[in-house]
């Protein structure tokens, strides 16, 4: 698809569906365009084989009320968690664009669901792991984050991982969201090695172990009710 809204060039939900099927350790989430006229039912229907949240949401949109709605909906209807990428700007196909959302809006969207899990990840939010992402994980207990990709490996180097590791030990989960080096896309950075291996040993030198366990395994089995 040549639409700036799907630059990751991501296949879809069927797709992991299937794979979860044939390779039973691994879980799938739901997902739909957000301009199919069907994108509820599209939702609730790989809810009903078995997701275990709806995500990752990458869609550029500004106006994220009316946007999400949709989502909030299926996920209040099925409890389960929202996947959300924020990143405001990105050089696309017909010049600048949005290529996920913008975190200095999403606080009314926290406000005004504070019954839907929301997981927040990707550059905006790491950028500001000292500062706003900070403030919205300790004043809203709905919002959660992750640690994956290489925001997240950046931002746990930085000097005020552990403190924010620490405060919010009980929202955060790990997570790799490693690209394969031999099929990388043009616009993603050539990563030769897979970020997730470095983020768990990081983790495991600035917390103690009762708290790494939480990130690595109790937090995610709590949000997925695994």
């Amino acid at each position: 698809d040549d639409d700036d809204d799907l630059l990751v060039g991501c296949p879809g939900p069927e797709k992991a569906y299937q794979f979860a099927m044939k390779n039973p350790n691994f879980l799938f989430a739901s997902n739909a365009y957000r301009k199919d006229p069907h994108v509820q039912e599209i939702l609730a229907n790989y809810l009903d084989k078995g997701a275990v949240l709806i995500g990752e949401i990458k869609f550029g949109e500004e106006q994220q009320h009316e946007f999400l709605k949709p989502y909030i909906e299926v996920a209040q209807q099925y409890n389960v968690p929202i996947l959300l990428h924020f990143q405001n700007r990105f050089k696309g196909k017909r010049g600048w664009c949005s290529l996920g959302l913008n975190l200095n809006h999403f606080e009314d969207v926290l406000r005004e669901n504070p019954d839907v899990n929301f997981i927040a990840h990707a550059v905006s939010f790491w950028d500001e792991m000292e500062g706003l992402s900070d403030r919205l994980m300790t004043d809203y207990p709905n919002l959660f984050a992750d640690t994956s990709a290489g925001s997240g490996h950046r931002a746990i180097h930085r000097p005020g991982a552990q403190k924010f590791l620490l405060n919010h030990h009980n929202k955060l989960l790990f997570g790799s969201d490693c690209q394969d080096p031999s099929h990388s896309k043009k616009h993603l950075i050539p990563y030769k090695r897979c970020l997730g291996h470095e983020v768990v040993e990081t983790i495991k030198d600035l917390v103690p172990e009762s708290v790494s366990e939480k990130i690595f395994n109790t937090n995610a089995k709590r949000l997925l009710k695994l």
